[in-house]
């Protein structure tokens, strides 16, 4: 495990796609679990991303003889947003800031979409056996749901839904919009694509 291109969760939002990582509230045995290992993975490896991003910027930053705050003027931001943007640590920013701050030291962002690896598939098909049937984003909720031992009131007010459409969902009468994957995922701590 390890090997192979990095992976980067990304998410649809009114500002555009982002970098997007979960937070988890408890390591512990879960890290036992294949699936739970692969979300950590792809939250360090989006983190490490955006790191090597901010320190490419800043670097062609300097190399340009920009300040921080001639920089900001051009991308017509506050100096506190470009500090989010360079800040290491910091891995939830759009792909269009990224664009921005690129086009600001005469560089561009080349993204790429590659096949997940077959290890990593090969898991999530183990865990999520009806992956390719109709009801196979309901069945993952409800799996999702059981095993950090939320109830659907308990989730819905975690996402600032009602329990009904948490049911209408795992029923699969409502569909999973990319948006409520993402914040499925982050609740549930699992990958958004088993929503998908």
């Amino acid at each position: 495990m390890g090997q192979g291109v990095p992976v980067v969760l990304l998410s649809a939002s009114k500002g555009g796609l982002g970098i997007v990582t979960t937070k988890k509230s408890r390591f512990g045995s879960r890290l036992e679990d294949p699936l739970a290992r692969d979300i950590f993975l792809i939250e360090a490896e989006a983190i490490a991303i955006k790191r090597v991003l901010a320190w490419q910027i800043e670097e062609a930053r300097k190399e340009k003889g920009l300040t921080r705050r001639k920089m900001a003027q051009i991308m017509g931001l506050s100096q506190t947003t470009l500090r989010r943007l360079l800040d290491p640590a910091i891995a939830d920013v759009t792909l269009e800031l990224l664009e921005r701050a690129a086009a600001a030291v005469g560089k561009f962002l080349h993204i790429e979409l590659n096949d997940m690896p077959t290890e990593r598939k090969q898991q999530a098909e183990t865990l999520f056996p009806d992956a390719n049937d109709a009801k196979r984003a309901a069945n993952a909720l409800r799996r999702a749901r059981h095993q950090e031992e939320l109830t659907q009131k308990v989730l819905g007010e975690k996402l600032g839904i009602t329990q009904t459409r948490v049911s209408r969902i795992e029923s699969g009468k409502h569909l999973i919009s990319e948006k409520m994957a993402v914040r499925l995922a982050k609740v549930l701590n699992v990958d958004y694509l088993i929503f998908l």
